[in-house]
Parts: C-alpha cells; structure tokens; sequence
C-alpha cells in the first residue's frame, strides 16, 4: 500500500505515489509554496508601503493608523463592547447621523472582520486600532497567496501572473 503526495506534481497535475524517487519532487513542491507565500507577503507589504508614501507622514506609525477610517471605528467598537440592538428599534434612532443610533444597534456589520480582528489582538495584546489594520493586512496576504498558487497551478506564464497581479 503506498501513500500520496499532498501536492500536485509534474506537468501532468496527477497525484504522484510517494516513493522515494519522488523526494526531489515535493521538496521542490514545498520549496515553490513558500515562494508563493513570500511573494504574497512582499505584494501586501508594497501596497502598504505605498499608502504610507502617500500620507503627509509617511514611513512612520502614524501613517499607518491614518488607514483607520470610516467604518473601522464602528468595527473597533464591536471589538470591544460586542452587537447589540434595540427590538423593536427606539422611535427616533433611525437616523444613523444621530449620535445614539450606533449606541442602539450595530448589527449590520460583518463579524468575521471582528473575529479577526479580535485574534490578532489576543495573540498580539495591541489595541482595537491597530488589531483590525493588521488583520487587514494579513486578510490582503490571504488574498494573494492563494491566487499565486493558482495561477502557478494553472500554469500561467510569468508574464501572464504579472498581468493578473
């Protein structure tokens, strides 16, 4: 009985039996996948490089923060005090202009910004601020990695992955 190799091999794209002639094969398997992940690091590391390079204070924490904007309060004031809502919803709080509507209800933000930004906080210990542009920055790093493995998988041309990116 033989083992599979988790990762797609030679032109083929079949499964390759784990044999020990297949050892050069998946090292060089492993060795492309953290060249996917570090390029997908490097792309998300330009990006933020190049919005801080556009702020009045650029290259310093500062800068970076200034990314926390607009619903990025409401989703730090999730973090810390968790959704809530008012059923049925008090007259008068329908304007989301009027300071006691968010008090009231916060329910239409997406949780999953929350959770992750409440993970990076745990592991970190950082403040809801700088938790959330983290998990933003490690959410753009999710995005890109596994769209390099795709378009190397799909055997896009070098050439080609550019264009894409």
């Amino acid at each position: 009985m033989s083992s599979y190799v988790i990762f797609p091999s030679s032109s083929s794209g079949k499964y390759v039996p784990s044999v020990p002639g297949n050892a050069d094969l998946y090292a060089a398997e492993v060795r492309s996948f953290v060249l996917v992940l570090c390029i997908g690091g490097a792309i998300t590391l330009a990006q933020l490089l190049f919005v801080s390079a556009t702020q009045p204070a650029r290259f310093t924490m500062d800068s970076y923060t200034r990314l926390f904007q607009w619903d990025s309060v409401h989703y730090a004031d999730l973090m810390t005090t968790g959704y809530r809502n008012t059923l049925p919803p008090l007259i008068g709080d329908t304007d989301p202009s009027r300071s006691n509507f968010l008090r009231n209800t916060n329910v239409a933000f997406f949780p999953g910004y929350v959770i992750a930004g409440n993970i990076v906080r745990a592991v970190t210990g950082f403040t809801p601020r700088i938790s959330l542009l983290l998990a933003a920055a490690l959410a753009a790093w999710g995005f890109w990695s596994p769209l390099l493995l795709f378009l190397q998988r799909w055997k896009f041309s070098p050439i080609s992955q550019s264009i894409v990116i």
